[in-house]
Parts: C-alpha cells; structure tokens; sequence
C-alpha cells in the first residue's frame, strides 16, 4: 500500500471510529426494549431530516452566500487551477477540491430537492471528482528524464559496447539536452598509464560530448559505439542538462555492466560465454534516485543499491512513487 493510500485508508477508519464512539456516548445504558425504541427513534429523525426539501425561506436565507461562493468558484478558483496544470498538477487539484468544496455547499443551500437526492447527486459527484482527479495527477507528475539506454554488446573484435540515447523515460519534450557521457573506467586507468602520448589518447578517448536540439516520446534516438578499454568490466556516467518548459534541470545517470561468465577476449575466441550483469541509476540535481534496477547477481561493493531487476524485460521505468512523493517529494518536475 503506498504512502496515499495509507493516509486515505487511516483518515476514513479515524473518520469512523469517531462516529462509531460519538453513537455509543449517545446510547443509553438501558434494556434491550428501551434500545430498540432509541434507534427506532434516531433512525426516525434521519429518514425525515434527509427527505426534506429546503424550504423558501432557507433557500432565499442561504441564496447571497452561495451565489457569492459559486462566483468564486467560477471566476477565481477554477481559472486558478487550470493556469497551474502544466506547472504544478498538485496545486491545481487543491484549487479544484476547494472549487468542489464551494460549490457542494451551494447546491446543499439552494437546489429544491429532498436531501436524499441531494446526498445521491453529491455523492456520484465526489466519487467521480477523486476518480479523475487521481488519474489526473498521476499522469501529471510523471518524470521526465534525459537516459541513456545501456544497450547491447556486439561481438567484434575485442568487444563493443552500444549505448542507445532515447526518448523513452519522457512525456514532454526535453529541450536544448546537453550530454556528457565520461567512460569511468578508461579514466581511472589514466594514472597508471606511463606514457603521456597515450595517457593524453586516454584522456580524450574517454568522454563524448553530444547535443540535442529536442528529445521526446516521438525521439528517434541516437547510437554511441563505444570500444572500451575492458568489456569484461564497465562503467559509465552521463550527466545530461535540458530544459523542460521554461525551467532548466540536471541529471546524472550511472551505467554498470559486469561480465560475471567466462571472460571475453575476442571475437575470435569460440570459448567465451559470458553473463552480462546490469546495474543502471539515474538521480536528478538533487541527487534523488529517479530511476533504478540492478540485476540479482551484480556484484555488491560499496556502491551497491538494492532495487529490481533490470532484465528480463529491460525495465528502465522510474521507480514507483505514491502521490504524497508525487506531490510533495522532489523529482524532475517543481524543482528548478
């Protein structure tokens, strides 16, 4: 269950407890008869409170309050809410609740129908508010993150590595993506290099800097074959900066493929049988992990996160997030 909906299930069962011992304060501790009479009493009086209609005099009371809150409604909230939907979806909704809120209580003062309709009406039309409502957000606040996606391995000569740039963990257009894709192995050798002419290849040799003009759902990607110094053994980081809307974001994403089969020499070697392991994490500026999935038989080292797998199946997806983080957590859509 997550974060919401336990917040939602506690404050209904608190809900309830409260009616349930505010009914037993009322009870008279009396004989099973004069228990009987009671209830038939209660429920008397709710069966006739809720099939009465407002009468005139209550309406043409209550008329000024609720012509003033549906004006509200209709020309403050409402507007309100919808100016705030791209940028901030959670706000809007509350905006919305409020509009709800106002305009239940005008239809409660002033419609000419018995209470039973009226608690019908408002009923369906809460249920259906949520409903959308909660669709709503959720779609809403779904990340939008620059990725890379580890790709496959080709087998030629010493072995290859081909990363793929995609569009596929986007539902708006990121804009003007900056990457930086550094190969951390190929770095970490750089000291131990004596010569300089090759330390100095090293160096250049490990890192590609691309840009894209757009990247979105509809990206056709974009393919980076990369020769690294060990396939047995790889890592690499990528940080990407964007712009999503008017706002600019960071991201960095790790990138680890271990080869825990058989060493890989060459392509011309026929005894090779390796058994790729993935570990793949993308976090945004505020170093929050957006994205993560490590494969069961990934070495675990210091840098080791549990999390799901990311094959069978290649699953590259954010990680699940209740509507309390959606709205209130930092990930890639607020934070500036």
């Amino acid at each position: 269950m997550s974060e919401s909906e336990r917040i939602i299930v506690g404050s209904t069962l608190l809900a309830l407890e409260g009616i349930f011992f505010g009914v037993l304060n009322e009870m008279p501790a009396c004989t099973s008869a004069e228990m009987r009479i009671w209830f038939t009493t209660k429920l008397g009086l709710l069966l006739r409170y809720l099939g009465k209609s407002p009468s005139a005099e209550n309406r043409k009371k209550h008329i000024n309050i609720a012509l003033g809150l549906i004006a509200t409604v209709v020309f403050a909230l409402v507007p309100l809410g919808y100016s705030m939907m791209e940028s901030h979806p959670c706000g809007a909704w509350f905006w919305w609740t409020l509009s709800l809120l106002f305009a239940a209580y005008s239809f409660w003062s002033i419609t000419p129908i018995s209470r039973w309709a009226r608690l019908i009406v408002l009923t369906t039309g809460t249920v259906a508010f949520l409903f959308y409502g909660q669709r709503s957000l959720y779609s809403g606040t779904e990340l939008d993150f620059f990725f890379v996606n580890p790709g496959v391995f080709l087998v030629r000569g010493t072995g290859e590595q081909l990363l793929l740039v995609t569009g596929e963990n986007t539902h708006r257009p990121l804009f003007s993506a900056q990457m930086i894709l550094q190969d951390m192995v190929t770095s970490r050798a750089v000291p131990n290099e004596s010569d300089l002419a090759k330390r100095v290849a090293m160096i250049k040799g490990s890192m590609i800097e691309k840009d894209y003009p757009e990247i979105g759902p509809t990206f056709l990607g974009d393919q980076i074959q990369w020769r690294p110094i060990d396939v047995n053994n790889q890592e690499y980081s990528i940080q990407a900066r964007y712009r999503i809307g008017d706002k600019a974001f960071l991201s960095t994403e790790e990138i680890r493929i271990v080869n825990i089969g058989s060493r890989f020499v060459s392509a011309g070697r026929s005894d090779s049988n390796p058994v790729w392991q993935f570990s793949v994490t993308v976090r945004n500026q505020a170093n929050v992990v957006l994205m993560h999935c490590v494969d069961p038989r990934f070495p675990r080292d210091a840098r080791w996160i549990a999390g799901p797998a990311c094959f069978p199946g290649a699953k590259y997806g954010p990680l699940q997030r209740s509507l309390c983080a959606r709205c209130f957590g930092r990930g890639l859509e607020f934070v500036p």
